[in-house]
């Protein structure tokens, strides 16, 4: 047995773990700067380039908590998203939100993202609250955790705060703040300041059919994007979707089928340089409802 081919095949094959795992954060660390949210806002707003903020529906539990308030049955959800046609860069996610008597409607969500050498977890428990037949406010509490293979892990405890308004029967404006607390990641793994994030936007029922979603979102790490999207529906179950982001320039297309109780979303996002991204929602409605 040739003990040096051996001692060279095990230090080549750790110096290969190393370099993919290296690439791997790095690659992670820059679409969290990128994109801002490695974690999915439902299909169905994804087609609509993330205007999301208005959006009242179980998704309302990433989106904008406020939106909750205006959900009055109980829904569940899953979802998987992969970034860029990429093994590595794959989030799968579980949503649940039910009206509460006196209190409003509470969300909770799961989301993971990422592979073993490196992984993001975060977990959501959130609350909407209707204050008139006009407006509802909500807020979240957030734990992020980030695992590195071999280097451990770290975690950070932010909060969210939303409102949102129907102030005419064809349009709703909303707004929401990601990590007003300012909380960051503290260890010797990973140290940075979560993003400060501000969305502020508007939903337009132009026909009884179509609308338009339009939105505006700042982070304290990031230029300014802008999103927009149409939503169009061709028949009373079967929608059709176009959306785009800006800063970096992102083109969104999907289609949505509900059946009874059942809704799937799915959408397909492109980069301009990274390439394709596509996203499948799959959620339940207990009861009678519309999503």
């Amino acid at each position: 047995m040739d003990m040096n081919c051996d001692y060279t095949s095990l230090a080549f094959n750790k110096l290969r773990h190393t370099v993919s795992l290296l690439g791997i954060v790095l690659c992670s660390m820059g679409l969290l700067r990128a994109e801002m949210n490695v974690f999915p806002t439902g299909a169905r707003s994804a087609a609509l380039g993330n205007a999301s903020v208005t959006a009242a529906n179980v998704y309302a539990v990433y989106n904008n908590q406020a939106a909750l308030g205006f959900v009055d049955n109980t829904y569940t959800s899953v979802d998987y998203l992969n970034r860029f046609l990429m093994p590595e860069l794959h989030t799968a996610a579980a949503s649940f939100a039910t009206p509460v008597p006196y209190a409003g409607t509470v969300g909770a969500s799961v989301c993971s993202f990422g592979t073993s050498p490196y992984n993001e977890l975060r977990a959501s428990l959130a609350l909407g609250k209707r204050l008139s037949q006009y407006i509802a406010i909500g807020a979240a509490v957030d734990y992020h955790q980030i695992s590195i293979a071999h280097y451990g892990s770290t975690g950070a405890i932010t909060a969210e705060v939303g409102v949102l308004a129907n102030p005419l029967q064809q349009l709703w404006v909303g707004a929401h703040v990601y990590n007003f607390t300012y909380s960051r990641f503290l260890s010797n793994i990973y140290s940075e300041q979560l993003p400060v994030i501000f969305n502020v936007g508007a939903g337009y029922q132009i026909i009884s059919t179509t609308a338009l979603f339009l939105q505006g979102e700042f982070s304290s790490n990031q230029k300014g994007r802008f999103k927009a999207g149409v939503e169009h529906f061709l028949l009373p179950a079967f929608a059709i979707r176009v959306g785009t982001t800006l800063q970096p320039v992102e083109l969104f297309a999907g289609v949505g089928y509900t059946l009874r109780s059942w809704t799937i979303d799915v959408a397909v996002a492109h980069h301009q340089t990274l390439g394709y991204s596509p996203h499948l929602s799959l959620s339940y409605i207990f009861g009678k409802g519309k999503m």
